[in-house]
């Protein structure tokens, strides 16, 4: 049986045909790629009632990209680079989001989901990143996608720290600047702050994840981090130090090599 995946929905006035009408809809790419995974998709839209009815049919569930979130909700004036605010949206999602926490359920969370993520967490968002960094080499243009470079690290897939700093120092050549991202697990994590702590043309650390609970526990000493900082950790190598006898706790014993992060012993 397919493991059923919600798709939190926009909640926004579209047109097709002759009718303008407000709809609860999403890209037909959140689908589709949810279907190649092998899930069954079911769309969520908006809501703040019914919440825990909602989880019970769900194996899993993604929060969808979309607008801005309400400034208000992490105790900040609205910026006026900040727009599309979608009051009942973020209300239905923040009360979504904390109960699925709470049930321990997967959750992945895409652009606008990953700031969701964050302030319900407890953190703050800053609203016009050109103003910190001092250039617009993050923003996109509207209605196109658009990238920007990132470093992906896990030793498993791109050949280890030494060969990202490799690729790191070339686009430093090249006047790129990068961002280490995709957290597998605390020692994944610790190589990427190990890289942009050492990188001079390091931007910003995309990460998404709590670093507490299971992930914790697996370190002697937990990474830190304050007030959306990493605090880069100062003992040798990557700095961080495995915890050997809670991990033989949990032996894997699985026959393939296990790649995926999960929250919780498997």
């Amino acid at each position: 049986m397919r493991p059923v995946i919600g798709i939190t929905s926009y909640a926004e006035e579209v047109t097709w045909g002759s009718w303008v009408e407000p709809a609860a809809l999403i890209p037909l790419a959140y689908v589709k790629a949810i279907e190649k995974a092998g899930g069954r998709p079911l769309v969520v839209p908006p809501s703040d009632e019914a919440i825990e009815e909602t989880l019970a049919v769900l194996d899993g569930i993604l929060f969808s990209g979309g607008s801005d979130l309400d400034p208000e909700l992490y105790g900040a004036e609205l910026h006026p680079e900040t727009t599309g605010v979608r009051e009942d949206r973020d209300r239905a999602e923040m009360a979504l989001l904390a109960a699925a926490l709470e049930r321990d359920m997967p959750v992945l969370a895409v652009c606008r989901g990953s700031q969701v993520l964050n302030v319900a967490r407890g953190g703050d968002l800053v609203q016009h990143l050109p103003e910190e960094v001092g250039h617009e080499g993050h923003k996109h243009l509207p209605g196109e996608w658009s990238d920007h470079d990132v470093k992906l690290e896990p030793a498993s897939r791109v050949g280890g720290l030494l060969e990202a700093k490799k690729i790191a120092g070339m686009a430093e050549v090249q006047h790129v600047q990068i961002a280490p991202h995709l957290y597998c697990g605390p020692v994944v994590g610790a190589a990427n702050i190990q890289l942009a702590t050492c990188s001079p043309n390091f931007l910003i650390l995309e990460s998404i994840e709590r670093w507490d609970g299971f992930h914790a526990e697996i370190l002697k000493k937990p990474v830190r981090w304050e007030q959306g900082y990493v605090i880069p950790p100062t003992e040798p190598g990557l700095g961080v130090v495995l915890n050997e006898e809670f991990i033989a706790r949990y032996p894997y014993t699985g026959s393939q090599l296990h790649l995926d992060m999960a929250g919780r012993p498997i």
